[in-house]
């Protein structure tokens, strides 16, 4: 009966846990494909299942983000989904692209010190400086904080 009840434990633990990697998966893929496809409200709604299942899965909050951003909505839901997905990344590198594309929602809504922090931080996690959006956000600074960001990248 023990090992009859172990056998079944086992069985059990194993369809769960497949169940759970294809619905996230899935989710995740779906998410991306509706994303490709210009489709950003389905992509939004796969990415949140994916969170749903997954909070810690940087990835998803990266993604939404995007997609957040791509269809034009709030931008300080885009901000709130590269700020999680800043905190769960574990790679400079993937840091840097959240910190990157954080810099350019904050310059959307006019906070352009808060872009100005976030490029600052992605160029030190190894993001190339995009020289085109460097000269926007000079253009939208005055005066003295113009000066701290020809400092920052001179």
């Amino acid at each position: 009966m023990r090992k009859f009840l172990m056998g079944l434990m086992v069985i059990t633990f194993c369809v769960i846990s497949n169940a759970y990697g294809e619905t996230l998966e899935g989710y995740f893929n779906s998410g991306v494909k509706y994303f490709k496809s210009g489709q950003y409200k389905e992509a939004i709604e796969n990415f949140s299942k994916v969170i749903e299942i997954d909070p810690n899965r940087s990835s998803a909050y990266f993604n939404r983000a995007v997609a957040y951003y791509k269809s034009k909505s709030n931008p300080q839901l885009q901000i709130a989904d590269f700020t999680k997905a800043i905190e769960l990344d574990k790679y400079d590198h993937e840091k840097a692209r959240a910190y990157d594309n954080r810099a350019i929602s904050y310059y959307d809504m006019k906070e352009y010190q808060k872009a100005l922090e976030d490029v600052t931080k992605a160029e030190k996690l190894g993001m190339r400086p995009d020289v085109k959006f460097h000269q926007k956000l000079d253009k939208a600074l005055s005066g003295k904080n113009q000066t701290i960001f020809l400092q920052t990248f001179n």
